[in-house]
C-alpha cells in the first residue's frame, strides 16, 4: 500500500439567499452544517440561524450527563424526557411558525431506558447518564437544536420620479445585519467587502425555506484516506481564508490524535 501526504484548503461556507449574503464566521467544513430560514406571519417576521454541529453541553439541559449524542433536530423542534423517577418517557415537540411564542404540537415517543442507547428515528441517538437522585424529582431533560433567532423590522423606501414617487415597505436587511453582528456562527458583511461577493443587497429581505450554507472546506471529518503510515494519519493545510475573504498560505501539517486533528 502506498501512502501520500494530501493537502487541504480551508474555506468558509456561504449562502446567497433572500436578497442578501451570509458567511460562516469560521472557515471549515463545519460551516456547511449551519442553516438559515426566514419566515413571516402577517406583520411579523424572523430569521433563525441553526448550527447543526452537535455540542452536548448546548444541546442538552437537565439532570443528566451526556455520554454520546447525535442529533438531527431542526430549528423548531425538540425532545423532552420526563418522569425520571418512575417511567422515563420521551416526547417530541414542534413549534408552529407563529411568531412571538407560537403553538406547540406534542408527540408521545414512548418509554426510554437510560441503561442503553436512546434512539428516536430521524431525530437523535443518545447515551445519557442520570444525575444524583436528589436532582431527579420533577426534573425534565430537554434536547434542542442550537439556534439564534432574530426578529425582523420593516422599512419603507421611496423610488421613482419626483412627480410620481413609489413607496414600498419590506423587511430591513441593514437592521438585520446590525442585529447579527454578535451572532456566534454567521455574519453579514457589507456587500462587496469580500472578494467572493460581488453582488448587492436587494431592496428588502424576502422569505426563504431552511437552507444550508455551502462551500466550506478544511480539515477532513475523519482520518480515513489520510494515512501516511500504517499507524499515522496526517494532512497538510496548504492555505486558509483570511478575515477579508482572501486566501493565505498556511502549510501546517496536522496529525490525527485518535479523536481530533492537531497541528504538528
Amino acid at each position: 500500500m502506498s501512502y501520500e501526504l494530501k493537502s487541504r484548503a480551508e474555506r468558509r461556507a456561504r449562502l446567497f439567499i433572500g436578497g442578501t449574503y451570509f458567511r460562516a464566521k469560521q472557515p471549515g467544513i463545519e460551516g456547511n452544517n449551519i442553516s438559515i430560514v426566514m419566515h413571516q406571519e402577517g406583520s411579523s417576521a424572523e430569521l433563525v440561524v441553526t448550527n447543526h454541529n452537535t455540542v452536548p453541553s448546548e444541546n442538552v439541559k437537565g439532570p443528566v450527563t451526556v455520554d454520546f449524542l447525535e442529533q438531527r433536530l431542526v430549528w423548531n423542534e425538540g425532545v423532552t424526557i420526563s418522569n425520571l423517577t418512575t417511567i422515563p418517557t420521551a416526547h417530541g415537540y414542534s413549534i408552529s411558525y407563529q411568531i412571538g411564542g407560537g403553538t406547540y404540537k406534542w408527540e408521545d415517543l414512548g418509554e426510554v431506558s437510560f441503561s442503553r442507547t436512546i434512539r428516536i428515528p430521524g431525530k437523535l441517538s443518545a447515551k445519557l447518564t442520570l444525575g444524583p437522585p436528589e436532582t431527579l424529582a420533577g426534573g425534565v431533560i430537554f434536547i434542542t437544536p442550537r439556534c439564534k433567532r432574530y426578529s425582523l423590522s420593516q422599512v419603507s423606501k421611496t423610488s421613482g420620479p419626483v412627480e410620481a414617487p413609489v413607496t414600498e415597505t419590506g423587511w430591513d436587511i441593514d437592521a438585520l445585519r446590525t442585529a447579527m453582528a454578535d451572532d456566534p456562527w454567521v455574519e453579514m458583511l457589507p456587500r462587496g467587502s469580500d472578494p467572493n461577493d460581488t453582488g448587492e443587497d436587494e431592496g428588502f429581505l424576502t422569505p426563504f425555506e431552511d437552507t444550508y450554507l455551502k462551500g466550506g472546506d478544511g480539515a477532513p471529518v475523519s482520518p480515513a484516506g489520510y494515512e501516511v503510515s500504517p499507524t499515522v494519519s496526517s494532512f497538510i493545510l496548504a492555505s486558509t481564508e483570511a478575515q477579508d475573504g482572501s486566501d493565505i498560505v498556511d502549510n501546517r501539517v496536522f496529525d490525527w490524535n485518535g479523536s481530533n486533528w492537531e497541528p504538528r
